[in-house]
């Protein structure tokens, strides 16, 4: 293998009803826990698809149905199994679905925990109070923190160092809009309603990290990266860390992004659903080879693509 390549574990945002058509003919599980009829009912309703309790346990499957299809082909050039990633990393609920692609988590115990995850995260919504999410692109961080502290918001993911996500109550989003614009931002409330990695999720924080603790755990085939600071996960107590914090913590995509090219990762392979990671790095490093399984007629095409990148 000449090119060392990794693989991104997509967050929500970009399910779609025909999101497991891709391993629908593959010997691989889906979502073990749910009926097929549910599976079904929702993957019809496009609301349904973006509900939290849904989206991150239907996100966690397809990654870990892709990933199983794909590994499991074979390596006509070496005559032998799929090579493995040199690093792994996932966007919000995708870094839990990046421990289930390293190993460290078999595909029932990670569809498990997204569904705690999920519930864990609505339980800190206050009907009352709704919460929100809205993307600001065209201010940095220092630039934006002086308005979110005066209204009570924290910023969820960095991006870039001009491309936000903020959090928090849903009045607070709303009254905070105009000063960004002010400002010269381009502001889009999401289609969310949970203020993910903020300090909202205090409460979630706690009762995920029990569930990870009951979990059983694995040795990892390759390192994954912290979503909050960029740094090399190897051991199933540095994962749980690292899990738990990231739901009250920013997100450090950008940092993770520039991870991957330190270590020397020249492939990236996005499982999926959606193709935002792989637009994002292309952006930011377009000397990375990168491609998203959405853009793929079928796994084999997929593997075709990957090997010829890696060899």
């Amino acid at each position: 293998m000449s090119n060392r390549y990794a693989i991104f574990c997509s967050g929500q945002g970009g399910q779609d009803a025909a999101m497991f058509a891709l391993t629908e003919d593959e010997s691989v599980p889906a979502i073990p826990s749910w009926p097929a009829q549910k599976l079904q009912t929702i993957l019809a309703d496009p609301a349904a698809l973006f509900l939290n309790r849904n989206a991150q346990p239907l996100i966690a499957a397809v990654g870990l149905a892709r990933w199983q299809a794909l590994s499991a082909r074979s390596c006509v050039q070496l005559q032998a199994p799929m090579p493995l990633p040199s690093l792994i990393a996932g966007y919000s609920v995708g870094e839990l679905t990046a421990y289930g692609v390293a190993g460290a988590l078999d595909c029932d115990t990670v569809i498990a925990l997204a569904e705690v995850r999920a519930a864990a995260m609505d339980h800190c919504v206050d009907v009352n109070k709704p919460q929100a999410m809205l993307a600001v692109s065209g201010l940095t961080a220092a630039q934006v923190l002086p308005i979110l502290q005066q209204h009570g918001l924290a910023i969820a993911i960095q991006n870039e160092s001009d491309r936000l996500v903020v959090g928090g109550l849903a009045d607070d989003c709303e009254h905070a809009q105009p000063a960004l614009l002010a400002l010269g931002a381009v502001c889009q409330r999401l289609p969310v309603a949970v203020a993910s990695h903020t300090p909202l999720m205090k409460n979630a924080a706690i009762s995920f990290a029990a569930a990870l603790d009951q979990a059983t755990w694995s040795p990892m085939i390759a390192p994954v990266l912290a979503g909050i600071d960029a740094h090399k996960i190897r051991t199933t107590a540095q994962a749980i860390i690292a899990l738990q914090a990231q739901l009250t913590a920013p997100i450090h995509w950008h940092d993770c992004m520039d991870a991957c090219v330190e270590s020397g990762i020249e492939v990236v392979l996005e499982l999926g659903p959606g193709n935002a990671l792989s637009r994002m790095i292309i952006a930011r490093h377009p000397t990375v080879a990168c491609r998203s399984l959405d853009e793929f007629r079928s796994i084999d095409a997929a593997a075709d693509w990957l090997l010829r990148h890696i060899f």
